[in-house]
């Protein structure tokens, strides 16, 4: 029913270059000398197909893997399926498009979802499912210009516990190096995403991970109402792998110092999110 998409930073991409061809059409230099911006968006046009190729055909570091069980179905070098001759024909498509006259932000961001629903067409079509699903995190720091993209969109905001996001991000080369700061990214990053979504006028639901891994089917349920898709819950969550128990991974990396900073840090969303009563956890 629904062919994920996993982390990818193809719709940001897709989104700043909008942004960048918005702004070019839109400066006095359009009106003075249009083939100079005609010159600079199929540079930059270029520039995107490149940088798209290289996405698609690049394996990621083996060490940005958090955990095995995040490995993607069919391979981190697969994370969308679709092939380089699909995304050379429909980005060059596209880009070309934007250069060959000045468009207004409505224009551009229209074409860019046709775009996007061209390519990601092949997608669905390897996986004959009829619907996509973008799972990227950092897409909830782009929920304002998403909705210029999908105005229509329905955007599901799935909470994971703040100590198991830390513990996995301190672990990482490329993360924050102590528990105060991976803290306060996690509580930033939860609370600049509301605020977006709020402020955008998104449809969206905000999903507990804790919900789903202890009433996975209720859960589900709820989801697919707010998608307004008909689907059997028990049939589906008799063909994926659910974990019955939450990863509680800071329980044992955690040392009371950290655990206290922690609090400290983000302890009251932790509260209001449901993964805790009150501070006890810390002491």
């Amino acid at each position: 029913m629904l062919a994920p998409i996993y982390e990818t930073p193809f719709l940001r991409k897709v989104i700043r270059h909008c942004e960048t061809t918005a702004r070019a059409w839109g400066s006095p230099l359009a009106r003075a000398a249009p083939s100079l911006v005609r010159f600079f968006l199929r540079t930059k046009g270029a520039k995107l197909v490149e940088s798209l190729l290289r996405d698609a055909q690049n394996l990621p570091d083996p060490s940005w893997l958090k955990q095995e069980y995040e490995k993607f179905p069919f391979g981190l070098g697969h994370c969308i399926f679709y092939s380089p001759e699909d995304i050379q024909r429909e980005t060059s498509l596209w880009t070309k498009e934007l250069c060959q006259s000045p468009m207004a932000p409505q224009a551009i961001y229209r074409s860019a979802r046709e775009y996007v629903d061209r390519l990601f067409a092949v997608h669905c079509a390897h996986l004959r499912k009829p619907f996509w699903v973008n799972k990227t995190p950092a897409l909830l720091n782009y929920a304002d210009r998403l909705s210029r993209l999908y105005p229509s969109a329905r955007y599901i905001h799935m909470v994971r516990d703040g100590r198991e996001v830390a513990a996995s991000l301190v672990s990482l080369p490329w993360g924050p190096k102590t528990i105060a700061d991976a803290a306060r990214h996690w509580r930033s990053h939860i609370l600049n995403g509301r605020l977006r979504l709020k402020e955008s006028q998104l449809l969206f639901i905000e999903i507990s991970y804790k919900d789903l891994v202890e009433s996975p089917e209720t859960t589900l349920e709820r989801i697919f109402a707010f998608l307004e898709i008909e689907a059997d819950t028990s049939r589906i969550l008799a063909s994926l792998p659910i974990y019955k128990l939450q990863r509680e991974n800071w329980k044992t990396s955690f040392s009371l110092e950290e655990r206290m900073t922690f609090n400290r840090e983000a302890g009251d969303l932790l509260i209001e999110l449901g993964y805790e009563k009150d501070d006890s956890w810390a002491r």
